[in-house]
């Protein structure tokens, strides 16, 4: 299947933090809807040190290979206010 078979079946082709990735159009943009870390009191973005652990490895983890991971179960889940 070709580039162009691919974008007319309704895949999309962009970068995310820096790396070529596809997806399917309906999914862009969606993965903080279905990530539990988004819904975490543990998730600090913007202070690492004070992140999750997880989060930070899942960061680091997809910077350096590409895509989305998403965090549907967790052990250590504390619901944010």
């Amino acid at each position: 299947m070709t580039d162009k078979d691919m974008l007319d079946i309704g895949f999309e082709r962009f970068n995310f933090h820096g790396n070529p990735v596809w997806t399917e159009k309906r999914l862009k943009g969606r993965h903080a809807d279905f990530s539990l870390c988004y819904k975490c009191a543990k998730l600090r973005t913007y202070d690492r040190e004070q992140n999750c652990d997880m989060a930070n490895t899942l960061y680091d983890f997809v910077r350096k290979n590409g895509g989305v991971a998403v965090r549907m179960y967790c052990p250590d889940f504390i619901m944010r206010d």
